[in-house]
């Protein structure tokens, strides 16, 4: 078994095993039931193909038949967090630039060629990554490879492209933001509870920009030092998933992403998060009535990440028990879990009336201590978790989820 085969499975069985829920006090007694992985997810789902080529970039191999389609993705290891807020745009403007046009093809023709195909192509910057999507027709799954190849390396950074992408992203954030927007953002009026609690808990620098970044502030010279730095394929993975011959794609891959030239690359060294602020209180201070709690998390790189997850839907079930149907406190709570690999958080909270506040606050961190406390109800636990992994089944349909579903799980093969 491949390492990285091995850190697949271990993950798996977390997910349907054992789970010690523990993380920011919360911890819940473990699950015992051990069931077997392919009820939940697709035969070969944790078995791809993973190497590198010689440049270092990384692929990640999973054919599959059944469906006459072919889901590529590149990730490209860079995101909004890798930049302070004034140039937080510069991964995102690098991405809507890529599609601009290459000496081969115009933006028109590069768009023309994949849906001739039938394909279809986008890209998402997020806080750590970015990825480019393309899903086509699987006859034609080396010509979206090698259109991918294209734009990644043959596009040119002009002055006119530059204006261009410029313009789409102002447009996308609805326009530059007059003063008064400004200020409002500034006296953070704007936020919710939420975001300023997730501040206070130190996430990553692009939760805490206010204002946000604009696209206004980022200059050529910013873009091609970001795509000299991050766009070389010691920082790059590859994932094919679909119905291909796998030779076939190993040689297409070969020859057009294994052309890019080697190139050292070291991740910046990230920041200790300073010391574990305790459980942030949800309302008060805020322009909304939402009250309750927010914790940091390890992140969804860290062995907590699966126990938080089966946590998130049993206690959101307990709340709805206590807040709504017993109480009538509130239409709805809130459990939520997000993050980074790195760094994440845990939210619980509910909408109330302000009178009820208080209340409200008291039966949430009841709840959290009989966590805490082991006293948690067994059966609703494993109700929980078993509906966690339907739900991820139903979600592991096509070759494109399969796709998506590699790409946030790189972490675990590399």
């Amino acid at each position: 078994m491949t390492r990285a085969r091995a850190r697949i499975v271990s993950a798996t069985r977390a997910r349907i095993a054992s789970a010690a829920l523990a993380a920011l006090w919360l911890a819940a007694a473990p699950l015992e039931i051990a069931q077997a992985a392919g009820r939940f997810s697709p035969p070969g789902l944790y078995d791809p193909e993973v190497y590198r080529l010689a440049n270092g970039l990384q692929v990640v191999l999973r054919p599959r038949s059944g469906a006459r389609s072919v889901a590529i993705r590149l990730v490209v290891g860079v995101g909004t967090s890798n930049y302070p807020c004034r140039a937080q745009e510069v991964p995102h403007f690098l991405e809507h630039l890529l599609f601009s046009g290459t000496p081969s093809h115009s933006e028109e023709e590069l768009d023309a060629l994949i849906a001739s195909h039938g394909g279809s192509w986008n890209a998402t910057t997020g806080e750590w990554d970015t990825v480019y999507e393309v899903d086509i027709f699987s006859g034609h799954a080396a010509l979206g490879v090698e259109t991918l190849h294209e734009i990644l390396s043959r596009t040119a950074i002009t002055d006119d492209a530059v204006a261009i992408s410029r313009d789409v992203l102002l447009r996308e954030a609805g326009g530059a933001p007059n003063a008064s927007a400004t200020l409002l953002d500034r006296l953070g009026l704007t936020r919710s509870a939420h975001d300023r609690a997730l501040e206070r808990l130190d996430r990553p620098r692009s939760a805490g920009c206010n204002p946000p970044a604009l696209a206004t502030d980022v200059t050529r010279g910013e873009i091609e030092s970001a795509y000299r730095r991050y766009y070389v394929p010691a920082n790059m993975s590859l994932v094919v998933v679909g119905d291909f011959e796998r030779d076939a794609m190993r040689a297409t891959i070969e020859a057009s992403f294994g052309s890019m030239p080697a190139a050292p690359f070291t991740a910046e060294p990230k920041e200790p998060l300073p010391p574990h602020p305790g459980a942030l209180q949800l309302g008060g201070f805020a322009t909304d009535s939402s009250v309750g709690f927010l914790f940091r998390t390890g992140g969804y790189g860290s062995p907590e990440n699966y126990a938080l997850r089966v946590l998130e839907p049993y206690l959101d079930q307990r709340l709805y028990q206590v807040l709504r149907v017993e109480r009538g406190l509130t239409y709805t709570p809130t459990v939520g879990y997000g993050g980074s690999p790195d760094v994440g958080w845990f939210e619980v909270s509910a909408e109330v009336d302000g009178a009820n506040a208080d209340l409200t606050r008291k039966l949430i961190a009841a709840e959290l201590d009989r966590i805490r406390e082991r006293k948690v109800d067994v059966e609703a636990l494993e109700q929980a978790r078993e509906g966690l992994l339907l739900t991820y089944a139903q979600g592991l349909e096509s070759n494109a989820d399969v796709a998506d579903y590699y790409v946030s799980s790189l972490f675990e093969l590399a």
